[in-house]
């Protein structure tokens, strides 16, 4: 089965994101796609990488990059609709 990649969408994701993507591919195995998270709400701008994040991965992945918001709780309801929003069940 093809790797889900799941990322924090904050500073420092493009290291990680890239660098778990070359060693997956060193070894052969597919990635299905990268999920970035967004920990803080969109009106939070202190974390100037946020916005850009997921475009610059793009440019350089060969896998879709899809974008989890943030949830202001917990529940199976938001969580839901936030899958639904990132597109995830296109991966299915």
């Amino acid at each position: 089965l093809p790797i889900l990649l799941v990322a924090p969408n904050t500073l420092g994701v493009l290291s990680h994101a890239l660098t778990a993507a070359e060693s997956a591919a060193r070894r052969n195995l597919p990635i299905a796609a990268l999920v970035l998270t967004d920990l803080a709400p969109a009106s939070d701008t202190s974390d100037p990488s946020r916005p850009h994040n997921a475009a610059i991965l793009a440019e350089r992945l060969p896998f879709p990059i899809l974008r989890f918001p943030h949830c202001a709780d917990a529940s199976d309801r938001t969580l839901a609709a936030a899958a639904i929003s990132a597109n995830l069940l296109s991966l299915l």
